[in-house]
């Protein structure tokens, strides 16, 4: 694949807010690419909802269409949809994706693949400045051909994690991720790997 690539993209959308909770709209996009002279098209309804400051839900649902000079037309369900549900010192979260994506804009080289992804998380508020959260993600990236790679490679992430507002001004995080990747490409193989992050941040 060459490691030039460039492309053009057009994008719009138009939304109506139908009462202070609910807002509903419409987006469409085009990309062209000068990889394997590939093209995506989109169309997607989209919403959000609140429902006082227990749940909360953005999302969308639409349909892509991926060509290109070395594959058949390929369309796919899209969507990029997060709830959010509190329920006493408890915050659950799930997010869905699934769309079309371009791994050589992110440092990776996978051509176009079919990318879904699936994510839960619950965090308990221990204290008012005390934050404790868990996290479970999957991925499923499904090459589409356009690039010249084949095959599918999936990974499960774990995660956990400590938050304290120490001062107003400055704020620590602590957390373990836990990865494991399964590749079904020329270069498949199965890795895993464990990272731990203290971070301190200040705010002015």
């Amino acid at each position: 694949m060459s490691s030039d690539v460039t492309g053009n993209l057009i994008w719009a959308s138009v939304a109506r807010r139908l009462s202070p909770s609910t807002t509903v709209g419409v987006s469409g996009s085009y990309t062209s690419l000068t990889l394997d002279d590939s093209r995506i098209w989109n169309v997607s309804l989209f919403n959000t909802y609140q429902l006082g400051n227990r749940f909360s839900m953005s999302g969308s649902a639409g349909v892509s269409v991926l060509s290109s000079n070395v594959t058949d037309n390929e369309a796919t369900f899209t969507t990029n949809t997060t709830a959010l549900y509190r329920l006493g010192r408890f915050l659950f979260a799930v997010t869905l994706d699934q769309d079309f994506q371009q791994t050589f804009t992110q440092g990776q080289d996978f051509g176009i693949v079919l990318a879904r992804s699936y994510t839960g998380s619950v965090t308990y508020e221990v204290t008012p400045v005390i934050s404790a959260s868990v996290r479970g993600g999957y991925d499923d990236n499904q090459i589409t051909g356009v690039g010249d790679a084949r095959g599918t490679a999936t990974a499960f992430t774990g995660e956990a994690g400590l938050s304290w507002q120490v001062r107003r001004w400055l704020a620590a995080t602590l957390n373990y991720t836990y990865t494991r990747y399964d590749g079904n490409t020329s270069s498949g193989g199965v890795a895993s790997a464990n990272r731990v992050v203290f971070r301190l941040s200040t705010t002015f």
